[in-house]
């Protein structure tokens, strides 16, 4: 039988004395490194925003092809971005590496580009006795491309004032269509000088012409509204055109296939126009009305006369007006 114990009897247990644990935080160890190619691309970026500003304002004459000539400076930043410097004397390394090639940007880009004399070119395609078709390509690089028509005997005149190209032309016959090749030629290592190309085309308006466009960077203005135009093709990279037509033909037909440029093209209100485009980010068609896959202009289908427009574009913009 279990005794019974009285609770008075019982003695209470003092606390054995411990002192509390405490866990000592830990300290991080924070080390100071630099990545020379962050810092330096950061930089460049708001420098190259600040002289283009500049350029913008007038305040600055900026010659952006100058920094061609820094390309192994890049490639070695691209490397060293992937390192990292540690210690005062690294990061002073690094400071000074960033500002001598900051430095170098700025020299170039303000420095005059070396300059080649313009030169003068004058080429005449005259018309064959038996041509009654007139077919004219026109191949230009980097510059301006004026076209323009006139009441001449030759199917084209070309004249060239350039500092870094020269012009050829010849001229062939096939059954009734003449075929006329205008091409402007770059010299060697262009692009390290001032680039002053310009081309004027004056072309018939007696004889029905094929005009095909091949160019590159390029700035076109052309005014055909009184050339006898059956078709224009233009095949170009980075353009800004200006481009005037006529309604000398029962049909015009336009193809164009370029990617970023921009385009306005003006037609005559009296004729019937129609625009198929594709792959163009912005467009500004005047007047015309959606019929499918294209726009057409209300008068199209009585319109004695009619120019079609086919565009596949890329990252550019699109304008037509009626005059």
């Amino acid at each position: 039988m279990a005794k019974k114990v009285d609770i008075q009897d019982i003695e209470p247990i003092e606390p054995a004395d411990f002192e509390p644990i405490v866990e000592k935080p830990t300290q991080a160890v924070y080390r100071q490194h630099w990545n020379i190619g962050r810092i330096f691309w950061g930089l460049f970026l708001v420098l190259i925003g600040l002289l283009a500003l500049a350029s913008n304002y007038g305040l600055l004459s900026v010659n952006w092809f100058n920094l061609w000539r820094l390309w192994p400076l890049f490639i070695v930043l691209i490397g060293l971005s992937i390192l990292t410097v540690h210690g005062w004397a690294g990061r002073l390394l690094g400071v000074v590496f960033v500002l001598l090639a900051l430095c170098a940007v700025v020299y170039a880009v303000l420095s005059p580009q070396a300059s080649r004399p313009i030169t003068d070119y004058n080429q005449t395609s005259s018309r064959l006795s038996a041509a009654s078709l007139g077919n004219i390509n026109i191949k230009t690089g980097l510059g301006k491309l004026d076209i323009n028509t006139s009441a001449q005997d030759a199917v084209a005149q070309a004249h060239l004032e350039s500092s870094i190209a020269n012009l050829t032309t010849d001229t062939t016959l096939n059954g009734s269509t003449q075929t006329t090749n205008i091409t402007t030629n770059a010299v060697s290592d262009w692009s390290s000088m001032s680039v002053n190309n310009s081309l004027s085309v004056d072309v018939t308006r007696d004889l029905p012409l094929a005009i095909n466009l091949d160019i590159g960077a390029s700035e076109v203005s052309a005014d055909l509204s009184l050339a006898q135009l059956q078709s224009l093709d233009i095949r170009s990279g980075a353009t800004k055109s200006d481009i005037k037509l006529g309604d000398k033909e029962d049909l015009t037909t336009v193809n164009l296939n370029s990617g970023a440029s921009s385009f306005i093209i003006r037609v005559p209100s009296s004729s019937g126009a129609s625009v198929k485009l594709d792959g163009v980010t912005s467009s500004n068609i005047d007047g015309l009305v959606k019929n499918g896959d294209r726009y057409e202009s209300t008068n199209y289908a009585t319109a004695p006369k009619k120019i079609d427009i086919v565009g596949h574009l890329g990252l550019a913009s699109f304008t037509l007006e009626r005059y």
